[in-house]
C-alpha cells in the first residue's frame, strides 16, 4: 500500500502559535464527558474498552 500523506496545515511560525493560542477548552471539555460515558473507569462491563485515537494528550486531559 502507497502511503499518501497529508497536506500541512500549518506552514509558517505564525500559523502555528496562532493554533498554539486558540481556546479548545469547550470542545475538550465535550468530548472527554462524551468518551467518559460511553465507556466509564468504573463500568462493571469488562467488553468496554478505551483507546486514544491521535488525541494529542497535551491538550485533551481525561
Amino acid at each position: 500500500m502507497e502511503r499518501i500523506l497529508e497536506p500541512e496545515v500549518m506552514d509558517s511560525m505564525e500559523e502555528t502559535i496562532a493554533y498554539d493560542g486558540m481556546d479548545f477548552t469547550e470542545i475538550n471539555t465535550a468530548f472527554a464527558k462524551d468518551a467518559i460515558t460511553l465507556c466509564p473507569l468504573e463500568s462493571a462491563d469488562s467488553s468496554k474498552n478505551a483507546v486514544s485515537l491521535g488525541i494529542n494528550v497535551n491538550i485533551v486531559v481525561l
